[in-house]
């Protein structure tokens, strides 16, 4: 892949999807991050802009997240917004929206001593005949101030950004699997108004369904087209759960005991 720094136009003129701070075109994908712009084309070659070298650091934190993404989109993997961890039966993913606890859940299952494959950015593909796996991300994971009292962690030193709700980027490099896991299941993370944290098996055309909720945007729909054998794969072997947890109380552990029984882990 090429990265180079140069200008990247404001708008790109022949997109067919725009959503706040993007714009996507057939081959290319222009992202308006909080620092600097973002041009990303064919999963291969990505230019960008920055405001000052000052904010290097930062502009760092948005390639590894959104546009990486959008590179591994590019590239044909099928990306999920959600965490990844080994377990004993393979890879478990977390996925929800932002503030479900993804993040939260992964550090307490790295507590526990497994081994993580990514953080919010989680891409899968066929490598094995038949077998959907999980591909190691990048070695890091994102937790507000809040989480990572509760689970015993200092992030005062570390910057915090606005645009991931006040999260510092916390280094996972010792904890890191180094090579791709079969995907074992997905847990769908949801808050609720309830006291106790309860799980729903989806089967049927309902997995492909929630399966497709949980892709990283944007998607054209001749990537939805071209996906649709792997995530078509990926429905008919992973089991995929809903997975409430109470929001107005710290459930961490009881997410877990539900994620690692023997059935599931």
């Amino acid at each position: 892949m090429t990265v180079l720094e140069g200008t990247v136009p404001e708008e790109l003129p022949d997109a067919i999807l725009a959503g706040d701070g993007w714009q996507a075109a057939p081959g290319r994908v222009l992202m308006r991050g909080a620092i600097g712009r973002f041009l990303i084309e064919e999963g291969v070659r990505v230019t960008l802009e920055r405001p000052t070298i000052e904010q290097d650091a930062a502009l760092a934190v948005q390639f590894l997240d959104a546009a990486l993404a959008m590179i591994l989109q590019q590239r044909g993997d099928v990306v999920l917004h959600g965490n990844a961890a080994i377990t004993s039966q393979g890879a478990m993913v977390l996925c929800g929206e932002s503030g479900s606890g993804k993040s939260t859940a992964l550090t307490a299952l790295l507590a526990r001593g497994f081994a993580m494959l990514s953080d919010d950015i989680t891409a899968c593909r066929i490598l094995h005949p038949g077998q959907v796996e999980v591909m190691p991300g990048m070695p890091h994971l994102h937790l507000d101030a809040h989480a990572a009292a509760q689970l015993g962690l200092d992030i005062s030193g570390l910057p915090q950004y606005p645009w991931r709700r006040m999260k510092a980027m916390v280094p996972t490099s010792t904890q890191m699997a180094t090579a791709p896991a079969p995907l074992r299941a997905i847990y769908v993370l949801r808050a609720c108004d309830e006291d106790t944290v309860r799980t729903q098996q989806i089967t049927g055309a309902d997995k492909f369904t929630i399966v497709q909720q949980q892709l990283y945007g944007p998607l054209l729909p001749a990537q939805h087209q071209s996906l649709f054998p792997l995530l078509a794969k990926l429905a008919q072997q992973t089991e995929v759960y809903l997975l409430w947890r109470p929001a107005h109380r710290w459930a961490v552990e009881e997410i877990l005991d539900v994620i690692l029984t023997a059935k599931n882990a």
